[in-house]
């Protein structure tokens, strides 16, 4: 007999499109959408990011029956993962790119919809679910004002980051943001390891690279060498 409580803490769901947003945008952020879209710092502008033999590194019986991305089909979710193994408490991590965008405002217009489109089709449907707060951490007082916005909901439990801050941190043009969730249990969690005390995150290369210096590789060996007919 199971005398604790079983809780999943990396459930990735996902918004099934850019279109599942657009009744949360307001008007001026619904038309940067059609008109401009995802403009981000990751390379993969498009498409999946992982091998087509294993798109977003899912399993192939991932992939929900409604046609959608995996994960963005909660009925699925029950069948697979919460009914089938019993969890009592799952926390959502969804993965949409709102943090990325390079246009601050965008991104925390983005963020602000993600967390309003997860609680009408995610936290108020089932009791198990809480959800992490997406926020455009590359701007530390839009961030603080969607911890603060998005906390006061009570399944809201923790901020997650779906990767480490980009180049204007470590270079110092902005500052860190100090404000933490302060919903109830809320805590801050990112994808990413932190990097040591003291240190820079690291920051993506741009422009031409420096020349790599030449490798001293072994020399082939000698097809008529013979150790055992006395060789040296």
């Amino acid at each position: 007999m199971r005398t604790h409580g079983l809780i999943d803490c990396d459930v990735h769901n996902a918004v099934p499109s850019d279109a599942a947003l657009l009744p949360y945008l307001p008007a001026r952020w619904r038309r940067h959408l059609e008109l401009v879209g995802s403009r981000t710092y990751s390379p993969f502008a498009k498409g999946y990011a992982y091998p087509k033999a294993a798109r977003f590194a899912s399993r192939h019986d991932a992939w929900p029956p409604s046609g959608g991305p995996p994960g963005s089909d909660l009925e699925f979710m029950r069948a697979q993962l919460l009914d089938a193994y019993g969890v009592d408490v799952a926390v959502l991590n969804c993965l949409y790119r709102a943090s990325e965008q390079r246009y601050d405002a965008y991104g925390a217009a983005l963020a602000a919809a993600v967390h309003d489109w997860q609680v009408e089709h995610w936290l108020e449907r089932d009791p198990r679910l809480r959800a992490s707060i997406t926020v455009p951490f590359e701007s530390p007082d839009l961030a603080a004002a969607e911890i603060d916005r998005a906390a006061a909901h009570p399944a809201s439990c923790r901020c997650c980051c779906s990767r480490g801050p980009g180049s204007r941190w470590a270079r110092g043009t902005t500052g860190r943001s100090t404000r933490r969730p302060r919903g109830p249990g809320c805590r801050w969690e990112s994808m990413q390891r932190p990097p040591p005390r003291g240190r820079s995150p690291p920051v993506a290369r741009r422009g031409p690279r420096s020349a790599a210096p030449a490798l001293a590789l072994p020399a082939a060996p000698d097809p008529h060498h013979h150790p055992a007919d006395g060789g040296a």
